[in-house]
């Protein structure tokens, strides 16, 4: 049984729990290193746990069956469901022989390239952690205990990089992500006729864009004569705040298609973490996070897209109010802090069963 100490969950006769994460990714990699590897750290830290990871693309099937079954570890954590046959045929052992206990923890929709192993996975679950509303109805249709954990950032180390919006001769519009996959998946086709519009217009600005990874069809794609370009081409995860403080306004964009509505709306959190309005297309997850018009606003169309930059680069107070709305929302419902607790919560739980 789950017993809490100081602070920190033990199991049993006074051993720590542990945890054994499975997930695609390393630390360089966005999803696993903000589900995982920083969960993993944060859990260790507050409440005491041990644990190992196990990244396919950084361990061998034999270091994974090493640490499974050399190890007395009390609950599995398996991130997204893109494993190879031989460690997804280990972790159904694990579930059935050992009797471990089993979190299936999905931040998009796996389900659409890897659909038998993302169902095995979500019916094997003691619980499924869904990072968006949307992943939580797919996941509904396989297991009763699903539970909403949203994407999560440092609240208290964006903060320390909050914006203070001021007037300026030359504004900023600024996107980060993996660039090469939302060029392919046509999320730049929304944002560039506004952006060129806006320049059009005689807005002074320039489009800031972090995470291109050098590639150059992007990169070609995003140039025009109407506004200035900025490229950075890959940023370390931890320097994340430091950049996008340069902001004026923070964007998302995202085709209405199933893999875009699955999305958890990290852009939208990690500009509102640090007092920078999003400007999000009105998909998935997008319309839980943003509150339109009290902590960022929803665009449908190009005319919506160019009428709400000119709204906030006009106006610096609404800028500022938008800022801290969007901080305080962060703070409230996406912080490590918050949402942290109630993770451990559940995985002392499933102990008790």
């Amino acid at each position: 049984m789950a017993k809490k100490s100081r602070g920190c969950f033990r199991i049993s006769q006074g051993n720590f729990m542990k945890i054994l994460f499975f997930t695609k990714g390393g630390v360089t990699v966005a999803s696993s290193n903000e589900r995982v590897w920083i969960v993993a750290d944060y859990l260790r830290k507050h409440y005491g746990y041990e644990y190992d990871i196990v990244s396919a693309r950084e361990s061998g099937i034999k270091d994974a069956f090493a640490k499974l079954f050399k190890n007395s570890y009390d609950v599995l954590v398996v991130h997204k469901s893109l494993f190879s046959f031989k460690v997804v045929a280990l972790l159904v052992l694990a579930k059935l022989l050992l009797r471990k206990r089993f979190i299936y923890d999905l931040d998009d929709a796996q389900w659409l390239h890897s659909p038998k192993k993302s169902a095995l996975f979500a019916r094997l679950a003691d619980t499924v952690f869904a990072g968006s509303h949307y992943i939580m109805e797919w996941a509904e249709h396989f297991n009763s205990s699903v539970v909403h954990i949203p994407t999560l950032v440092d609240h208290k180390r964006f903060a320390q990089y909050k914006v203070s919006h001021k007037n300026k001769h030359r504004y900023t519009i600024g996107w980060i992500g993996g660039g090469p996959e939302h060029f392919r998946r046509g999320n730049f086709s929304i944002i560039r006729p506004a952006l060129e519009k806006l320049g059009k217009r005689g807005c002074c600005f320039r489009f800031y864009i972090i995470g291109t990874r050098g590639h150059k069809p992007l990169e070609a794609y995003i140039q025009s004569p109407f506004y200035e370009i900025n490229i950075v081409p890959f940023i370390p995860y931890a320097d994340v705040p430091k950049y996008i403080r340069d902001f004026d306004i923070g964007v998302m964009p995202l085709q209405d298609d199933p893999f875009e509505r699955a999305k958890c709306a990290a852009k939208a959190i990690q500009y509102m973490a640090v007092g920078v309005p999003p400007v999000v297309s009105p998909v998935g997850e997008n319309v839980f996070v943003v509150e339109n018009g009290k902590d960022g606003f929803l665009a449908s169309s190009t005319d919506e897209w160019v009428n709400i930059f000119e709204m906030l680069l006009e106006d610096t107070a609404l800028r500022n109010k938008i800022g801290k709305a969007g901080m305080e929302k962060v703070k409230n419902n996406y912080s490590h802090k918050t949402v942290l607790k109630r993770y451990a919560t559940i995985v002392a739980s499933l102990m008790q069963k």
